[in-house]
């Protein structure tokens, strides 16, 4: 899920000197991916194979959720 960040671009556009927001399609892209990984990250955490990475799954899924 790391690499599928990667390519990924967005424009941004100053809203008020406070905050930005998203510009264009950029936003279905993003929330369809988001979403997507969301879930994949949930249901990893449930599974007892993961408990070794849980760590790692919990720290993406706070990034994802923060996202």
């Amino acid at each position: 899920m790391y690499l599928e960040w990667d390519p990924i671009t967005y424009g941004c556009k100053d809203w008020g000197g406070k905050s930005y927001i998203l510009m264009g399609d950029d936003i279905e892209i993003l929330e369809t991916i988001l979403d997507d990984h969301l879930i994949k990250t949930q249901t990893m955490k449930g599974s007892p194979f993961a408990r070794v990475f849980y760590d790692e799954i919990c720290d993406w899924e706070s990034r994802l959720i923060r996202t």
